[in-house]
Formats: structure tokens, sequence, C-alpha cells
């Protein structure tokens, strides 16, 4: 998987995707088995799922996103947010002592 690369050197992107009801579970675990994806969540709200991906530079992710991704059985759309900033926390959640 994508994930061992160190992280400064990383672009790092959250994907929210809307999918076919009956396809969301399968898409989301589908997803979560692709080089450079770090999480897949199916999640309540406007999207269903919500991938949070690490790629190596911009034309991988773009790769990423639109040849795998979006390209999935079920999936209807998609929308990239590229992070600018990183934050780590040691513990989760943030407010952990």
């Amino acid at each position: 998987r994508g994930t061992d690369v160190d992280s400064r050197l990383v672009v790092h992107a959250i994907v929210l995707i809307i999918a076919e009801p009956a396809r969301i579970a399968a898409v989301a675990s589908d997803i979560a088995d692709l080089d450079g994806v770090s999480a897949a969540y199916s999640v309540a709200g406007d999207e269903d799922i919500v991938v949070v991906i690490r790629a190596a530079d911009h034309e991988s992710l773009a790769d990423l996103v639109t040849g795998s991704i979006a390209a999935q059985p079920g999936v209807l759309r998609t929308r990239t947010l590229i992070a600018f900033t990183l934050r780590f926390f040691t513990c989760w959640p943030p407010c952990c002592a």
C-alpha cells in the first residue's frame, strides 16, 4: 500500500464520494484496498464515503482518484480536497490527555 511513504514528502487528500446506496459498503471496502488509500469510511450526511489518501505527487493523486476511485462500480460522484497542512495528534480524540 502507498501509506509507507514519509508523510512530509507526499500529497494528502480527502475524497468525498456519493455512491449507489446498495453498493456503499462494497465500494468503501474495494477502495480501502487500493494502493495510496490510508482509510475509507462509510459516513452519514451528504456524502456516502470519505477516503483519506497519501500520494507521492499530484499526478499520482489524479491517477488514483480518476483512474481507480471514480472508476469503481457504484461511484456516482467524487469531490477531492487537497490538504495544505497536516497535523498529527498523539492520541485520538485530540482532546484526550
